[in-house]
């Protein structure tokens, strides 16, 4: 995964997508990867229960929103190698 991707017809590509306990089955996604020093670490996902709900703006503020914690995870992995030492 290397860029944030818009997922807005869910169902097209998963089939029998699952409801939860209350009726809410995913139907759209954005998805934006959490990288530190070019290694993937994680995904930050926002899913929601309507298609066709995220728009291209909305990967601009999940670019925004996984850099800001991926910047935290680096600052956080850094302080463990600093008490370590």
């Amino acid at each position: 995964m290397d860029q944030t991707v818009i997922i807005n017809r869910l169902e097209d590509i998963v089939k029998n997508v699952p409801s939860g306990n209350q009726g809410f089955a995913i139907r759209s996604e954005i998805s934006s990867p959490l990288r530190i020093n070019d290694e993937l670490v994680g995904v930050l996902c926002i899913d929601g229960d309507h298609t066709d709900i995220f728009v291209e703006q909305d990967i601009q503020t999940l670019d925004y929103m996984s850099n800001q914690i991926s910047i935290v995870l680096k600052n956080q992995r850094l302080h463990n190698e600093i008490l370590y030492l």
